[in-house]
């Protein structure tokens, strides 16, 4: 048990006091209360063992990781820990912040805790005698300079006889902490490690007393743990109740499920850029923004913002503000001239979105909120040329730059309309973009978010490659993961490639239970319904009844017989792959055992020019993915697709492969480059 006295209790106050309807402070407790745990596990071992074993904290993005370190480093200082390091990224605007925060949040007028900037350590030599003290404690914040680091391992080797307990946070432990030159030694062995993973790993953490907790919520951590052969333990922490995460958003496979998802037009933004004038959905965003905002303001007194991120671009950006803000003025001016179609627009929006739980219920009461709010809401745009600031008790309608920071959290975000579709994304980005997450369960009812298709199928991809991964945390925190690997050029890669070794990428594909080619073009649909009675012939021939009806167990030869029959491309997710290729690959370490083979009558689709695919989201339910999963072997199912309005395109065979439940520890994974 920890001594948990003023300073943790005085730290999760001052943490939670601005947040008190979204944070629970016995949570914030328990947690820091389970990273020092570990951390004095750790301890314990690097003391017996004199190794410098460090441990992985795995976070979900926006979830309150700097509040546990904040919690953790305070409930260690009620432990006798002396000294608190917190490494960040290479942002000066984020080291500051860090530092204030850490500043403001972790005292109590009993101790004297101090907090340094790496600079104030230079020839501060006075301080040593302080430190000694049993009140006095340390704060060190520095980014992951070569300068700063060294700033900071110098001033700790004069402390070398004194022992102190010293516990390091490496934040984003993706960001600038990994050895870069790994890949690079796969050509020189004598390659040394990158300087800034040496000054760490090395030099900062010398004794057995300095324990490292590295910090990340990257989707491939477990992949990138294999730069550091010195990984104890991976602790996955999970944020509280009002938190909400990808499942809320992204978890059907289709967008237009998605309750709070609305699908634009992908050509929009070039559109409003070439014409620059108003298109239908920005102009749908912008005005449930004005409904929801002064619906939300009057229910908790608080402000909104509208979060606008169409493109990187800087030139992007302001032709967005100034068409926004010519949009805004002629509201306002309608408003103004008493505009009856608009206030039959605004009625009509008012009547759709209300609902009984909140404050206002009538139109006029809403009408004279309208009025008096939309003349305080700031449109401010934010890049690398311009950074306007927010403006207390107002709303507001941000247009952002192609960062969007990750240490900004924009905590009354109720309209999102995000476009930014690269050709190469990075899932890291793709988190970074996500403001969505947060702890916004108490405003879920209000919020929207307005993104093409194609965006919101990278992040449903990236939802369920995250989910994978966790569970895979959760099997095995304390080994090695059994992955192997997919060599690929995917368009969503791996963020840090340069991480990449021969020594762990094999083989593999994307997480998930279902393993499809999608979205199969006009052409191949047709030159593959030419060997739907081929297919047909196999699977009678191997059926032991007289007529074959929807199952049969085959060996891999005649698995192998069929998958040659077909031919794939795919358009978004397999990329430049065969997928064919690759769900043969998935099932070769079987090839000794048998294999059923499923067939299914998929519904038949209607054929529009928007979608020209043979497949778009998938050939099975769950509903029988989850029946399939329940066998002791890999299923092949055959799903038989085709269009009800086109009888020219004659039915198909389309093949998917299912993974028993039982065989989720092979830890296959698809990783890009």
């Amino acid at each position: 048990m920890f001594n948990k006295g003023s300073i943790i209790t005085g730290t999760v106050d001052r943490i939670v006091w601005p947040f008190r309807d979204k944070l629970d402070p016995v949570k914030i407790v328990s947690d820091a209360e389970s990273i020092l745990s570990e951390v004095e596990r750790l301890r314990v071992n690097n003391t017996k063992s004199k190794e410098l074993k460090i441990w992985l904290v795995y976070w979900k993005v926006q979830s309150g990781k700097t509040n546990a370190m904040l919690a953790s480093t305070a409930l260690a200082f009620d432990n006798w820990y002396k000294i608190a390091i917190i490494l960040t990224s290479n942002n000066t605007e984020l080291v500051v912040q860090t530092r204030d925060r850490f500043q403001s949040k972790v005292f109590w007028p009993e101790f004297f805790i101090e907090t340094f900037l790496y600079q104030d350590l230079k020839d501060n030599d006075t301080f040593h005698a302080t430190l000694a003290a049993d009140d006095t404690r340390l704060i060190i914040v520095a980014p992951k300079w070569a300068k700063a680091l060294e700033i900071v391992i110098k001033f700790l080797s004069t402390l070398e006889d004194k022992n102190y307990m010293t516990i390091i946070f490496d934040d984003e432990w993706d960001n600038y902490s990994l050895d870069n030159n790994r890949k690079a030694r796969d050509e020189d062995e004598d390659l040394p490690p990158t300087k800034i993973n040496d000054l760490i790993f090395k030099r900062l953490r010398n004794k057995v007393d300095h324990v490292l907790v590295s910090v990340t919520w990257t989707p491939q951590w477990v992949l990138l743990e294999w730069t550091n052969e010195s990984l104890w333990f991976k602790y996955l922490l999970e944020p509280g109740d009002t938190y909400v995460w990808w499942e809320t958003f992204f978890a059907d496979p289709v967008a237009e499920n998605s309750q709070r998802i609305y699908v634009l037009d992908v050509n929009e933004v070039s559109e409003i850029c070439k014409e620059e004038k108003m298109w239908a959905w920005l102009r749908d965003a912008l005005m449930d923004f004005y409904v929801v905002s002064n619906l939300y303001n009057a229910d908790t007194w608080k402000y909104a913002e509208f979060l606008c991120h169409p493109w990187s671009k800087v030139a992007v950006h302001a032709v967005f503000k100034n068409i926004i803000k010519d949009f805004h003025l002629q509201v306002v001016t309608a408003l103004n001239n008493n505009d009856k179609s608009l206030l039959i627009e605004f009625k009509e929006r008012f009547e759709k979105l209300k609902l009984k739980t909140w404050k206002i219920h009538f139109f006029d009461q809403f009408e004279k909120q309208l009025r008096f709010w939309i003349l305080k809401t700031k449109i401010i745009q934010l890049n690398a040329k311009q950074k306007d600031t927010m403006t207390p008790e107002r709303h507001h309608i941000l247009v952002w730059w192609n960062i969007l920071w990750r240490w900004v959290t924009i905590e009354n975000m109720l309209v999102m309309y995000y476009w930014r579709n690269s050709k190469s994304t990075n899932m890291d980005t793709l988190y970074q973009h996500a403001r969505m997450f947060w702890y916004r369960k108490p405003m879920l009812e209000y919020m929207k978010i307005f993104m093409p298709e194609e965006v919101y199928d990278k992040f449903h991809s990236t939802y369920e490659t995250d989910e994978w991964l966790r569970d895979m945390v959760r099997r095995y925190p304390y080994s090695e993961f059994p992955i192997k690997f997919y060599d690929s050029t995917w368009t969503l890669r791996l963020t840090r490639p340069q991480i990449e070794s021969k020594s762990f990428l094999q083989n593999v594909f994307i997480p998930r239970r279902q393993f499809y080619p999608n979205h199969i073009s006009e052409v191949l649909h047709i030159k593959n319904a030419t060997r739907y009675e081929d297919i047909e012939k196999i699977l009678t021939d191997n059926s032991p009844i007289e007529k074959y009806k929807d199952w049969v167990l085959v060996d891999f030869s005649i698995v192998d017989k069929i998958l040659n029959l077909i031919d794939t491309s795919s358009s978004n997710q397999w990329r430049w792959n065969s997928p064919v290729a690759i769900l043969k690959w998935l099932i070769e370490d079987e090839k000794d055992k048998r294999i059923m083979i499923y067939t299914n009558v998929a519904e038949r689709r209607t054929w529009t020019e928007k979608k020209r695919w043979a497949i778009w989201t998938g050939t099975l339910d769950w509903t029988k993915v989850d029946l399939l999963r329940k066998n002791e072997c890999i299923s092949l199912a055959l799903s038989s697709f085709a269009y009800r309005n086109k009888p020219e395109l004659k039915p198909m065979w389309y093949p998917t492969i299912v993974f028993p439940e039982i065989m989720d520890w092979l830890g296959k994974v698809y990783i890009t480059k």
